[in-house]
């Protein structure tokens, strides 16, 4: 997955059509950008695939993301000698439930609100959902992002800093991601990363 890779993120493993990612750099900033820009490039990848699809006649697919801020636990789990290197933990499961929630909200992508306050977004006047998942014991704010007009560029924050709130010893990013089957040759265009309403933090 170039997208991925070339964003210095790492395929922990890939899980029926859809995988684990993993994004772990210097300090949490870098690491939201990151897999923020890797799945900007995940959308134009779909985007791209999917109008040559429409081109030959065929129906474009649909995925579900879902991108989590938090410690991770890496080791190997498994039999003596068949134990592959895996990643486990709170931070893993939620960027999961999320994923698997885009299905349920019709959209195409959920970011916490971790991931956006890492990045430098300031999301007090965000349009963030509260959704409660599996295993949390309180809300989980996130973003919602629709089928709607394709975003070409993320509006990079300058100088971003991360919200007092943050845990700033975490510095893992989460990404799930899964197909989510055909749709309606009308629907194929997504707005991955509109976040031109989620102002910068200001220094």
């Amino acid at each position: 997955m170039p997208a991925v890779t070339n964003n210095g993120g790492t395929v922990d493993k890939y899980l029926g059509d859809g995988f684990l990612a993993l994004f772990e750099t210097r300090n949490a900033e870098s690491s939201a950008r990151a897999a923020l820009t890797a799945v900007q490039e995940i959308g134009q990848a779909l985007e791209d695939y999917n109008a040559r699809m429409q081109a030959e006649g065929a129906q474009p697919i649909a995925i579900g993301l879902g991108l989590h801020l938090g410690d991770v636990v890496i080791g190997e789990i498994g039999a003596t000698g068949n134990a592959p290197r895996t990643l486990i933990g709170d931070t893993v499961n939620t960027a999961s439930r999320l994923e698997s929630k885009t299905k349920e909200l019709g959209v195409q992508l959920l970011i916490s609100d971790s991931v956006l306050q890492a990045a430098g977004y300031d999301t007090a006047e965000a349009s963030l959902q509260a959704l409660e998942l599996r295993g949390l014991d309180a809300p989980l704010s996130a973003l919602a992002l629709h089928r709607r007009t394709w975003t070409r560029r993320l509006r990079p924050c300058p100088g971003a800093r991360a919200q007092p709130q943050l845990n700033k010893s975490a510095k893992n990013i989460a990404l799930r991601i899964n197909h989510r089957g055909r749709f309606p040759l009308g629907e194929q265009n997504f707005s991955f990363l509109q976040l031109q309403n989620v102002k910068c933090v200001q220094r």
